[in-house]
């Protein structure tokens, strides 16, 4: 993946700063000189910088680096990284069995997760009983970061934007009691996705799928030209494509969709498995996906990833796909949305510039 470079011009500060923090997370500990030479911007920007986030307490640093001059001599490069604890953010990600919170600091370290099962499918939730669910697991997460005295930037909640049909996610997000802290929401595939990006396996070649499991089947198309070094998450309907002519009739208004294949006890967990490489094909062939990542809390139920490997290698194509399974923990899938707040974040600093 290619680097973001900054802009040398006053009107872009807050892209230039969007652009050092996100260096910083992927590549710390790092120092000014590295720093400028990976950007594109001046030494003398970068020190600007750099030294108004460390007296934010965003930033510090931490040993030094040879320096240039090596056996010459010269002054020593300092390096620099994010301060863990210096902010954090709070995420919610609503699967149909349940919902899963958590307080993530910006470097992605886990200080409290809280959440478990709705005791019923969300279609059978009504929604105020959901929003009270949503206020009590959000009500607990605060008060932790508060008695932590920890700096809360956001909150972000992942949800699954259009099941069931009777939920009014905008509505029931809009309902939760205020805080004085912004809170966004988006689909629950995209914040899961999201936070593999940033805490999970790290950069993968894009265009890039990630399926998301949870007791449905849903999916982030990843590609480049996002805010800040981020890229672009779009959520896409991986479980109602159609891998049947015929099957039951789905809540989509169609009928043969994934969804309803691999959740049918009638058929082996092979030929569901199949039917996911089916679907997988179709997509890596429109969209030309170079990898899959198959996460979610409920991950397991596409129980043979070598299987789904060995049918997308089959193809004939440039560079092989490649399937791997989520490297954040299942117990740990609100990263995604906590990690929605730090990128939202980004992207506004972006989005609020004046045109060029």
């Amino acid at each position: 993946m290619s680097e973001l470079h900054g802009v040398n011009l006053t009107v872009v500060k807050a892209h230039n700063e969007a652009v050092i923090i996100n260096l910083i997370r992927r590549k710390a500990p790092i120092s000014r000189y590295e720093l400028a030479e990976l950007s594109g911007l001046t030494p003398a920007t970068i020190s600007v910088i750099v030294n108004r986030l460390i007296l934010q307490g965003i930033l510090g640093e931490t040993g030094t680096a040879p320096s240039r001059g090596g056996s010459l001599g010269g002054r020593r490069r300092r390096y620099v990284e994010l301060v863990p604890d210096s902010r954090v953010g709070i995420g919610l990600l609503v699967s149909r069995s349940g919902c899963v919170g958590c307080v993530v600091d910006i470097s992605g370290r886990v200080h409290a997760v809280l959440g478990g099962s709705f005791g019923d499918t969300l279609a059978e939730l009504s929604e105020e009983y959901l929003s009270q669910q949503l206020e009590r697991e959000l009500g607990g997460l605060i008060r932790y970061a508060d008695g932590h005295k920890m700096t809360v930037m956001g909150i972000g909640i992942g949800v699954p934007t259009w099941y069931p049909p009777h939920l009014d996610w905008q509505r029931m997000v809009d309902s939760i009691a205020p805080y004085s802290v912004p809170v966004t929401f988006s689909n629950n595939a995209v914040a899961a996705a999201l936070g593999e990006w940033w805490y999970g396996g790290g950069e993968v070649p894009l265009p890039s799928l990630y399926a998301f499991v949870g007791g449905g089947i849903g999916g982030a198309l990843i590609t480049q030209g996002g805010a800040a070094g981020v890229p672009d998450f779009q959520p896409i309907e991986l479980g109602h494509l159609g891998v049947s002519v015929s099957g039951e009739e789905c809540y989509c208004g169609g009928r043969g969709c994934l969804e309803n294949f691999v959740l049918n006890s009638s058929h082996s967990p092979e030929m569901a498995m199949d039917a996911v490489a089916y679907a997988l094909r179709s997509l890596t062939h429109l969209f030309n996906v170079r990898t899959v990542t198959v996460g979610g809390p409920e991950s397991h139920m596409f129980h043979n990833i070598d299987l789904l490997r060995a049918r997308l290698q089959q193809l004939h194509r440039p560079e092989p796909v490649t399937v791997e399974p989520s490297r954040i923990a299942p117990e740990h899938q609100a990263l995604g949305a906590g990690a929605l707040v730090f990128q939202t974040i980004l992207a506004r600093r972006i989005s609020s510039l004046p045109a060029l």
